[in-house]
């Protein structure tokens, strides 16, 4: 995760775009919360996003989502 909070593409891709919270920017921890929030609240529009991260955070949780018949 501080890998990505320091990715200038990343940081420069969250400024432009109004998907994430704001408040997520300032340090780690927070940046690690706002992302699995959106991972669970709004998976489809994360992946649609920022595809790498969603991949990334996806490994991270080891969490799959399933269609329910």
């Amino acid at each position: 995760m501080k890998c990505l909070v320091s990715d200038s593409e990343l940081n420069a891709k969250w400024e432009k775009n109004n998907y994430f919270r704001k408040y997520g920017k300032p340090n780690t921890y927070k940046f690690f919360a706002v992302a699995a929030e959106s991972y669970v609240a709004t998976a489809i529009e994360f992946a649609a996003h920022f595809p790498q991260l969603y991949s990334t955070v996806k490994v991270m949780l080891s969490f799959v989502f399933y269609k329910l018949p």
